[in-house]
């Protein structure tokens, strides 16, 4: 078995067609869950959005990408009757939020160590490094 490439894209679906262009099927592209949620409760009502943003932590944390697709499968048709808006977010790109579950990284810890928005990761990597002191 060949390692697959992989990254983790900021971007729509142009940079989606860029890496996969390059890496072909090799590419392994990880959506950010937490872009993904925030673009999901931007299409409900502010009384839903808790229920909804637990469903979906709860499914990106399951360590089985198959039950957690299932799980978000679920909440989209029950999106789907009301919400359809929010139902259509979720189903787009859904497969790509458990990349990393599928590679066997998957679990909690997955979806808090990958879904941390890139500030703060460079905080934290910019704590490592070390800067050169002025004259």
């Amino acid at each position: 078995m060949r390692r697959s490439e992989d990254g983790q894209v900021h971007g729509g679906k142009a940079l989606d067609r860029a890496i996969r262009s390059v890496f072909g099927a090799k590419a392994a592209i990880q959506r950010y869950c937490r872009h993904k949620e925030r673009n999901i409760l931007e299409h409900l009502p502010q009384d839903e959005r808790p229920l909804v943003q637990r469903r979906l932590r709860t499914a990106w944390a399951t360590a089985d990408p198959d039950q957690a697709a299932a799980e978000l499968e679920q909440l989209a048709r029950g999106l789907a009757r009301q919400r359809p808006g929010a139902a259509a977010s979720l189903r787009e790109g859904l497969a790509e939020t458990l990349t990393v579950t599928r590679l066997g990284v998957g679990g909690q810890n997955c979806y808090r160590r990958w879904s941390r928005p890139t500030r703060t990761r460079r905080a934290a990597n910019a704590s490592n490094q070390t800067t050169p002191k002025a004259p």
